[in-house]
């Protein structure tokens, strides 16, 4: 192994590498000078017995404080540490752990940390939020293990006392997928907490696994094979004999595992192309693939469980009740990748059905086009809808924060100013349409005006002061595009109404209930919209409502309840009477509100929304039914109808439903059902009826009624 080092660090290093039982002492100024650490507060130090991290004793903040080996195995390394946590802050607040630096954001480097903390163990996507926490007690003075894997682009982690690791990975996460990676590096990590770290090392492992999917982002066709490029590398002096073991698991929870025989040899690389021929009909699926040594049954090499979806041909056109909030993806990646991400982004959206988007455009990032002109022209492409949020203060000055010496009036006047750029730009007929030949009819007439101004840190100022912006602002849009259609962001505070008059058409609304159902008692979905119609009509408005963002996060529920809640909260919006739901959001820097990955494989959730475009396309809801736990909503086209059901409770109930000529049962994956029965639990299923005599209907219904 080879480490560029300097200083203390690399005699440290150095000696820890050579041995496991004892650390050199090495001589110190104060303040201590090493890479990557500056310290604000607190102290870290050397001795014979490890490095010292002390914060407690002294009252002092040591948040950002970390120990760097300045260059590790960019992949496929093992960082390891033993340490000794001897005192705590009276608050219980702490982190310690280990840090690994790995990819590029274009604001610094990327961070991940393994951390024990007050609420367990924990992986960490540092400035953004906890990617993955497993419960675990931390015992003052007893030595605790940590091991963080670092693999490609995925992390593994565990921690232990005594002398047995666990067998398994404890916490998993993957890499933000941004593609200018940095040098890499890792080390140390302290807060509010008096620790002492042994036995730091870095070390590459000699047999590693990745695997790759064979279609883009994951998602095959149906019809088309499905299965992943699997590569076993292995750097010792001799051969090895391994099996790679396939996990699987669909959506409704089946489970199956596949076994490779893989011969290695020695500082060699095998490739093999395993197919999943079990993977074929519609829907999520996930695949975790294991490297085990046969004679042992060790697992030498775990990956985390990825999701693959087998969709059917494109819904064209697709479905504009159902839209999808889009990122600006990698807008600091060169303009190549850029260009990749965007293809990637629209076209799995085109192949969920996806056709209305709504799109930040960021005042503050303007004029570079560059940024949005890819976008629009792929939504062209695609043939999709946008629905724009004309968002920020121009140059990030905010007139309500003092410091940036900057008017209100003086601050609306610069944000109009974009305003009309970005409208001229890309309305029907604008620049953009113009420079690349679109029909006069394509184009953004829809517009949101500012983004959760509610929230003090996007707005900072009053309720009347963001009606004088609304005001304003339609004045300037429709100035440029006559038949522009705006929307206001609602509010419980009436003076933000009489401020902007009757100059919006419709108000915008967001639902974020945390980790509980749709359905909940506090506030559920449907009392949100009738709440806010209600509203609309006793002010003599008219009473139009877009539920501009919905979702839940993935860290507070699990993939498959996010599933479930995004399918049934917006057919309960639609049902309730708004126009289009925008689920929040095909995938972010905060990976937990997606319904795909960072790297845009799918979670669970793609294929459900998939399913649900493609059930309610064409389709217009007409009844909803209750029965104790039971919910269902009829939609209607001419003769034919649609009823979708489902439990709002945890469990399920099988039930065989009447007989009825042409129906069909389709789940929420958009799989044909050809038993009899029916599940009908938290995820919904669907009954297709291709005609629709009243009969039809009322023996539904009375079933519904006595399941």
């Amino acid at each position: 192994m080879r480490f560029q080092m300097s200083g203390w660090w690399k005699i440290l290093t150095a000696s820890l590498l050579a041995s496991s039982v004892s650390l050199a002492a090495v001589a110190h100024a104060a303040p201590l000078k090493v890479a990557g650490l500056t310290p604000s507060g607190g102290h870290w130090t050397l001795s014979r017995t490890g490095i010292e991290a002390s914060d407690v004793s002294l009252g002092t903040n040591l948040t950002n404080q970390y120990a760097y080996e300045v260059n590790h195995f960019a992949n496929a390394s093992l960082l390891s540490v033993r340490v000794m946590v001897k005192a705590l802050p009276k608050s219980g607040v702490y982190t310690v752990g280990l840090v690994d630096h790995s990819a590029a954001n274009g604001n610094g480097q990327y961070k991940w940390s393994l951390d024990l903390t007050n609420r367990g163990l924990e992986l960490i996507n540092d400035g953004f939020q906890v990617v993955s926490r497993v419960p675990y007690h931390v015992s003052l003075h007893r030595w605790i293990s940590m091991e963080l894997l670092v693999s490609d682009n995925v992390l593994d982690g565990k921690v232990w006392t005594g002398h047995t690791p666990p067998a398994n990975w404890q916490i998993t996460g993957r890499f933000f997928r941004g593609l200018a990676r940095t040098q890499p590096d890792a080390g140390l990590y302290a807060a509010h907490a008096d620790v002492t770290f042994q036995h730091f090392v870095i070390s590459p492992l000699q047999t590693t696994i990745t695997a790759v999917p064979r279609a883009s982002a994951a998602m095959f066709m149906q019809g088309q094979p499905v299965g992943y490029q699997v590569s076993v590398n292995h750097q010792g002096v001799k051969p090895l004999s391994l099996r790679v073991v396939a996990h699987l698991m669909d959506a409704n929870g089946h489970a199956w595992m596949l076994t490779h025989p893989v011969v290695v040899p020695a500082n060699g690389k095998q490739q093999l192309p395993l197919p999943l021929p079990e993977v074929s009909r519609p829907g999520w699926y996930g695949v975790q693939y294991n490297l085990v040594d046969p004679a042992t049954g060790q697992v030498l090499e775990s990956l985390p469980q990825m999701g693959l979806a087998v969709i059917p041909p494109p819904l064209t056109p697709g479905s504009r009740r159902l839209g999808m909030n889009i990122s600006v993806v990698s807008w600091y990646l060169p303009p190549a990748v850029r260009r990749q991400d965007i293809a990637l982004e629209f076209s799995t959206l085109a192949d969920q059905g996806m056709q209305a988007l709504r799109l930040e455009f960021n005042t503050n990032l303007l004029p570079n086009w560059t940024i949005y002109d890819p976008m629009m022209v792929a939504a062209h492409n695609h043939g999709m809808q946008v629905l724009g949020i004309l968002d920020s203060w121009p140059t990030g000055k905010n007139p309500f924060v003092p410091a940036n010496h900057i008017s209100f009036q003086n601050a609306v006047k610069a944000y109009l100013t974009q305003v009309k750029a970005i409208v001229n730009r890309y309305r029907p007929g604008g620049i953009l349409a113009k420079m690349h030949g679109f029909a006069n009819t394509y184009g953004i007439r829809d517009w949101e005006i500012w983004n959760e101004p509610s929230i003090p840190s996007r707005w900072g100022g009053s309720m009347t002061q963001y009606g004088e912006l609304v005001k304003a602002t339609a004045k300037v849009v429709r100035s440029i595009e006559p038949h522009a259609f705006l929307l206001e962001y609602a509010h419980h505070d009436q003076t933000v109404y009489r401020a902007s008059g009757d100059s919006f058409n419709g108000l915008a609304i967001h639902y974020y209930p945390g980790r509980v159902a749709p359905e909940n008692s506090k506030f559920p979905i449907t009392d949100a919209v009738s709440h806010n119609l209600n509203f609309l009509r006793q002010a003599k408005l008219p009473p139009i409502l877009w539920m501009t963002e919905v979702g839940w996060n993935t860290q507070l529920v699990s993939p498959m309840t996010q599933a479930a809640y995004l399918v049934r909260a917006s057919l309960e919006s639609l049902n309730a009477g708004t126009g289009p739901v925008y689920l929040f959001i095909q995938n972010f820097l905060n990976s937990g509100m997606g319904d795909q990955h960072l790297n845009f494989t799918p979670k669970p959730a793609f294929s459900a929304l998939l399913t649900e475009a493609r059930m309610i396309r064409g389709y217009r809801p007409d009844e909803t039914w209750t029965h104790g736990s039971y919910q269902a909503e009829l939609w209607t086209s001419g003769s034919h109808f649609r009823l979708m059901l489902w439990n709002v409770a945890t469990g399920s109930t099988t039930t065989r439903p009447p007989q009825i000529a042409g129906m069909q049962k389709v789940n929420w994956m958009g799989d044909l059902v050809a038993s009899p029965v029916v599940s009908v639990g938290p995820r919904p299923i669907y009954l297709t009826v291709m005609a629709n005599p009243g009969s039809s209907v009322t023996s539904l219904h009375q079933w519904f009624n006595g399941v």
